[in-house]
């Protein structure tokens, strides 16, 4: 969790409830339940462990293994290794199991309050009118204890662990999304009855708020890398709440209000990273439906000056778009009539913003290019002589703001290139206008005729355009960097620096053009990271130096992009990447002796250790100019984007580093850490201290790096 970007979060985030469970928490809920446990337990749980029924005639080495047929609904319960090691016994971990540490990584979010408090106060007068109209959630809040939220959540992640689907080696798929999601639900049949219910209908009263509550939980703090990924417990809740239509779907609603309400200002920009991809999948799945009362009320929020809320209703919508194969669904069938987020749809792309429009020659050079590449479709060498000739030359020697036409070659070559794309964000704009009769005027979407004939309108088709004229015009690129970075190599500091103010420039127009749009960023980023036109180092200068846009708001998503690439060309070109060479010695130092071995770990530092220290001093940089920017107590939001950002970039490339190392160069983990220890996270604390002042940003920032290990 982290301090909140804005005045507003700042006061939800004082009165929010605790942000997860602690061991603390569970270790005083648990301890009376032990010493009294032959007995009359001190504290009471309506969950059944493994010595109550049905459990008690299972025998530990009987319990079914995933794929194996078996019908219990919970193959393993962590519940059970906790409570052995409270006391002190060493038979708690079975074969298969993962280790008990693992128990503790995960943090169950109190969406729907804490019990702890609920029981202190006592009180119904505070609830809120929707809560009272709720049986099932008054249920929930009364009769769950601490105790029997963290067993259950607990069983229900060990039921996401082992029933993923999986692919035999002969092909077949066993387990599915669906699958998973009768074994959550068939938990309620090891949660003994209430006072409120008597358990006629099949299950206990307010049990889908747990599942609720913890799987968006985990679908928080999830990552690409992790074993339980997003999309795989996205497709779970979608299941359970196409299986429980008479339970989940208001639970669920309660629960996404709660988490908007209470907890997204506490929540770092990964995690509600995660909550609009979850939702935005979520919806597109279930057909929009969702009150109409919520976007009315999260409708404000996404126009107010930059907050954790409206970013979160802002890039659900994005996705949502994107993942659309006719926008105007997003005002016909996504958002309630006459909703003012429509507008945050129209004017999206920023393509128009050119400084070298109406100005005269720039403006006639890039309407020549466009005409050379998309109509005309000439030779790219007849096109480098004609921008790189006299003609251009000596008009650009002849122009007075020497300033502007600063990589002006490479800029017009690039809007060129990226010309299909502009027009066809432009055409979804007047497509989503038309639709909310924003235009009426306008008879219909000419998108077709604003790209051009015979070029198809979906977004994949256009992507496949413009990364194949980057392809074929890659010559051309280079050749007017080339030529612009001769023109200016001695502005700066000589011509690796200008070098990648070029390659900003690039990335920069790409950015501008493609707007909002994460996915044609993204593709376009590949492709020229892939043809060698930008690399590794340059994105990440470009974000954190040059950047000023929505790409700086998910900087760390394209850095890690960009690393995986770099990293991936560094293996293939490495001659032992392919060798797998095997080292037969005991002694784990000698594995790295090898010379072969050797040659890839040092490549693999030369490419990684700068990048990691190169983040890190730009990270550092940016938080001392924007701590000298006002007295504010909290952290700003570009401030927490940089810092949690930072964070998620080291650990993600410190996991892609540690695979190729202990895969490709096979030695084991220990010894790969320590040819890292070099950019570790201890190594970077120290780069924090040595280059920049003391302030709030790189306090935060020290101190989270000293945390990693």
């Amino acid at each position: 969790e982290e301090e909140d970007e804005e005045d507003d979060d700042n006061d939800d985030a004082e009165d929010s409830e605790q942000i997860c469970d602690t061991l603390q928490d569970l270790m005083r809920c648990l301890k009376p339940l032990i010493v009294e446990r032959k007995n009359k337990p001190a504290t009471k749980t309506r969950f059944t462990l493994l010595e109550d029924a049905p459990w008690i005639r299972v025998d530990n080495n009987d319990i079914s293994m995933p794929g194996s047929g078996g019908n219990l609904p919970l193959p393993q319960l962590t519940s059970k290794s906790i409570l052995m090691i409270l006391e002190g016994r060493k038979d708690c971990i079975f074969g298969y199991h993962h280790s008990i540490e693992s128990a503790f990584l995960f943090g169950r979010l109190p969406i729907f309050g804490s019990a702890a408090a609920a029981v202190a106060e006592g009180d119904e007068d505070d609830e809120t009118e929707e809560t009272q109209s709720n049986a099932q959630l008054q249920a929930y809040e009364k009769e769950f204890n601490f105790l029997d939220r963290f067993l259950i959540a607990d069983a229900v992640r060990d039921c996401l662990l082992n029933h993923q689907a999986i692919v035999t080696d002969t092909g077949v798929t066993r387990g599915s999304a669906k699958e998973t999601a009768q074994q959550l639900w068939s938990i309620c049949h090891v949660v003994r009855d209430n006072e409120i219910n008597d358990n006629s209908k099949g299950s206990p009263t307010g049990i889908e708020y747990i599942l609720i509550e913890t799987l968006l939980s985990l679908i928080l703090q999830s990552s690409l890398d992790s074993y339980l990924r997003p999309i795989y417990l996205s497709r779970v809740l979608l299941e359970l709440v196409r299986a429980q239509p008479a339970v989940m779907p208001q639970a669920l609603a309660v629960g996404v209000s709660n988490l908007f309400q209470f907890y997204l200002p506490t929540l770092v920009p990964i995690a509600r990273y995660n909550f609009s991809r979850w939702f935005a999948f979520h919806l597109t799945n279930t057909d929009y439906q969702w009150p109409k009362a919520y976007w009315d009320h999260w409708a404000s929020y996404a126009f107010e000056n930059r907050n954790s809320r409206g970013d979160f209703v802002k890039y659900s919508l994005q996705l949502m778009r994107e993942n659309l194969s006719s926008v105007d669904t997003m005002v016909t069938t996504c958002l309630p009539p006459g909703c003012i987020l429509v507008n945050h749809f129209l004017n999206s792309s920023s393509g128009v913003d050119n400084p070298d429009k109406k100005k005269g020659f720039f403006e006639n050079l890039e309407k020549e290019m466009e005409e050379r590449l998309w109509d005309r479709n000439e030779d790219p060498d007849l096109i480098c002589d004609y921008i790189i000739g006299e003609e251009v030359s000596e008009a650009l020697v002849a122009f007075p703001d020497k300033c502007l036409i600063a990589w002006c070659r490479t800029r017009t070559v690039i809007r060129s290139i990226m010309h299909i794309v502009e027009k066809y964000l432009c055409g979804e704009e007047k497509q989503i206008a038309n639709a909310a009769a924003i235009n009426g005027d306008e008879t219909n979407n000419r998108m077709q005729e604003d790209i051009g004939v015979g070029v198809s309108t979906s977004r994949e088709d256009v992507l496949a355009v413009t990364t194949d004229a980057i392809i074929r015009y890659k010559i051309l690129i280079e050749a007017c960097l080339k030529r612009d970075l001769a023109d200016f190599a001695k502005m700066i500091d000589g011509e690796r620096q200008e070098l990648l103010i070029g390659h900003a420039t690039i990335l920069g127009v790409m950015a501008t053009v493609t707007g909002k749009s994460h996915v044609l960023l993204e593709g376009c980023l590949i492709c020229l990271l892939d043809n060698e036109i930008v690399n590794t180092r340059s994105v990440l200068t470009w974000l954190l130096e040059h950047e000023k846009g929505v790409a700086l708001q998910h900087w760390w998503n394209y850095t890690i992009l960009s690393f995986r690439v770099g990293l991936r060309k560094v293996v293939t070109n490495n001659e032992t990447a392919s060798l797998n060479i095997i080292v037969h010695k005991e002694d784990s130092a000698s594995e790295a002796d090898n010379p072969a071995t050797m040659k890839l770990i040092k490549k693999v530092n030369d490419f990684a250790a700068p990048l990691f220290k190169l983040a890190t001093v730009k990270v550092v940089t940016k938080l001392s100019e924007s701590s000298s920017i006002g007295d504010c107590k909290s952290l700003s939001p570009i401030e927490v984007d940089l810092i949690e950002g930072l964070k998620y970039v080291i650990m993600a490339a410190t996991i892609m580093v540690l695979e190729v190392l202990t895969t490709n160069a096979n030695i084991k983990l220990q010894v790969a850490m320590e040819h890292i220890a070099e950019y570790s996270a201890t190594a970077l604390a120290d780069i924090c201290r040595e280059n920049a002042s003391t302030s709030q940003g790189i306090d935060v920032l020290i101190s989270m790096l000293e945390a990693i290990k």
